[in-house]
């Protein structure tokens, strides 16, 4: 699992780097850039990471870092917060190879 998550994030940091390039961001930008980016998508990860099994924690780090602070009901945080609970369980009970091969299921 932790080749796979290596994989994974080398993929999504080079798509971002790519991306960048192609907007038009310079050589020196883009390193900055994808450093900001990468910090931001590390500290969320571990924000989340450490609240998925805490509802509560779990719907201050959504307010906090998806809907950055901006006005929105508990229960749609609420909402989301047990959505992506549910989503890790199931995710969990997946293998690698499934997830390789884009069999990735998400609940409703």
């Amino acid at each position: 699992m932790q080749e796979f998550i290596r994989v994974l994030s080398e993929a999504f940091f080079s798509d971002m780097d790519r991306s960048l390039r192609e907007m038009g961001a310079s050589d020196t930008g883009v390193g900055i850039r994808v450093k900001k980016m990468a910090q931001a998508f590390y500290g969320r990860l571990k924000a989340y990471k450490e609240a998925i099994q805490d509802e509560a924690a779990l719907i201050l780090a959504l307010g906090r870092n998806a809907y950055r602070e901006k006005p929105v009901s508990r229960e749609a945080v609420a909402s989301m917060a047990a959505y992506m609970a549910r989503n890790q369980r199931a995710l969990q009970l997946v293998s690698v190879d499934a997830l390789m091969s884009g069999a990735i299921p998400f609940c409703d």
